[in-house]
């Protein structure tokens, strides 16, 4: 429908198209890579807080 939509009017589908087809990149590819990037934070974040139990007493 996006699409469909964005046919019709000549004007915007030049302005959303471009931001659209990342979008569905990352909808495909990005989804796992943002989840990805969480699980690694949440690693970083463990190990901070290992090395802050290490040093800290």
């Amino acid at each position: 429908m996006k699409l469909g939509t964005g046919a019709r009017s000549p004007g915007t589908p030049r302005r959303r198209l471009p931001v659209h087809r990342p979008f569905n990149l990352r909808k495909g590819v990005g989804a796992t890579k943002s989840t990805e990037r969480i699980k690694f934070y949440e690693l970083v974040i463990q190990f901070l807080k290992v090395i802050l139990t290490f040093f800290g007493p």
